[in-house]
């Protein structure tokens, strides 16, 4: 008997029954894995992992400009417009999203209403 099975017998008995393994559950998860063969092999050690482990839909262009604008608000909701103006533009520059003045005005003024 092992250690471990000697601690959970506690009184030094053995029952003879091998102590099973703990099982655990995803609570996030709706189904068991339907297909474990179709999952993907785990990163090994001296490995990375380049891409999402799950197929993702891209995001469009609105809703990428949506999730600039709440993440601003929530960042630098509470300076000045020309701070979250400048902010705005940075953010939309880094996504490769190409916004004239106008708009940027705009989604600024949104930052600060909602």
């Amino acid at each position: 008997m092992s250690a471990r099975e000697e601690d959970v017998a506690g009184d030094g008995t053995d029952s003879g029954d091998p102590i099973p393994e703990p099982t655990y559950s995803d609570p996030n998860r709706s189904d068991p894995d339907p297909d474990p063969e179709a999952r993907e092999a785990p990163v090994r050690p001296g490995e990375t992992q380049d891409a999402p482990a799950m197929d993702m839909d891209q995001p469009s262009i609105q809703e990428k400009i949506d999730g600039i604008v709440a993440q601003t608000r929530v960042d630098v909701g509470g300076q000045s417009h020309e701070r979250i103006v400048d902010v705005l533009r940075q953010r939309l520059l880094d996504a490769g999203i190409s916004a004239d003045e106008r708009l940027i005005e705009d989604l600024g003024r949104q930052v600060t209403q909602d």
